[in-house]
C-alpha cells in the first residue's frame, strides 16, 4: 500500500498513523520501508499501546470518535461513528459487481478441488480474436492463457496471459487477445490450489475470425465456435 501511494499519489499523504498493528507488522514494514523515500518514511508513524493519547496530539478530540479516544459519537450514540467512518470487515455480497451479465449465455461447470479446466482452441488464421468472460460463485479462480505451436509437437507452451487468482466472484472478468500466430491457444481455469473446495464457474470463451471478412464479423456476437474436443 505504501509503495502504491508513493508511486501513484506523490505528496498527497500528510501523515499515516498505524494503530493496533498485528505482531507481524514490524517485520513486514521493515521489508517495505527500504523501497520508500525518506520523505515518505517520515510520514508513517506506528503507534504503541498509548495510541489514544498520541492520536490526540495530531487530531482534535472534537474531530475524533470516542472509539479512538476522542469525544465524537453518532446521533444514535455509536462511539465508532459508522455513519461517517467505514469500518473494516467482510464486504456484503450485495455490493459485488455481478449485475449486467446474461448468465443464460454462459456455460456452467463445477471445477473440483485440486483440479483445472483446460479449453484448447485451434486457431488457423492470424489476427483472429480470442475473447472471454466469466464469473465464479463464492470464491476466486486462477485464470491464464497459453500458446503452443501446431507445427512442432515438442514445442513448450508459451504463457500469454500469466496465470493469476482473480476475484471473479466479486467482479466478473472479461477480455480479449489478438492471436498473432497460428496454433493452439489454451484457456485454463485452475482450482488446483484449493485443497477442500470446488469452484462454480460460469464462462463463455470464443474465437472470432480476423477483421478481413465482413460477412463473418456480422455474426461475431453469436459465440458459435467450440473449443477442441
Amino acid at each position: 500500500m505504501f509503495v502504491m501511494l508513493e508511486s501513484n499519489y506523490p505528496e498527497t499523504m500528510d501523515c499515516l498513523l498505524v494503530v493496533n498493528a498485528p505482531g507481524l507488522f514490524p517485520l513486514a514494514y521493515s521489508l517495505i520501508k527500504q523501497f520508500l523515500s525518506p520523505a515518505t518514511k517520515r510520514k508513517i508513524i506506528v503507534l504503541g499501546s498509548n495510541w489514544k493519547s498520541e492520536l490526540l496530539k495530531v487530531i482534535d478530540a472534537d474531530q475524533l470518535p470516542v472509539h479512538w479516544g476522542g469525544s465524537v459519537t453518532d446521533p444514535d450514540g455509536d462511539p465508532c461513528c459508522k455513519s461517517k467512518i467505514v469500518m473494516g470487515g467482510t464486504v456484503d455480497p450485495k455490493f459485488y459487481f455481478l449485475e449486467g451479465i446474461d448468465r443464460s449465455m454462459l456455460t456452467r461447470v463445477t471445477i473440483g478441488r485440486r483440479s483445472a479446466l483446460k479449453l484448447p482452441f485451434h486457431v488457423d488464421s492470424r489476427r483472429s480474436l480470442l475473447r472471454w468472460q466469466f464469473l465464479t460463485e463464492g470464491s476466486d479462480i486462477k485464470f491464464g492463457i497459453s500458446f503452443k505451436s501446431q507445427n512442432r509437437s515438442d514445442s513448450p507452451e508459451e504463457p500469454l496471459v500469466p496465470a493469476a487468482r482473480l476475484n471473479s466472484h466479486m467482479v466478473p472478468e472479461d477480455g480479449s487477445l489478438t492471436c498473432e500466430k497460428t496454433g493452439i491457444y489454451t484457456v485454463t481455469f485452475d482450482n488446483s490450489y484449493s485443497w477442500f473446495h470446488g469452484k462454480k464457474l460460469l464462462y463463455q470463451v470464443d474465437v472470432l475470425p480476423p477483421p478481413g471478412n465482413i460477412d463473418e464479423l456480422k455474426h461475431s456476437d453469436s459465440f458459435n465456435m467450440d473449443p477442441l474436443s
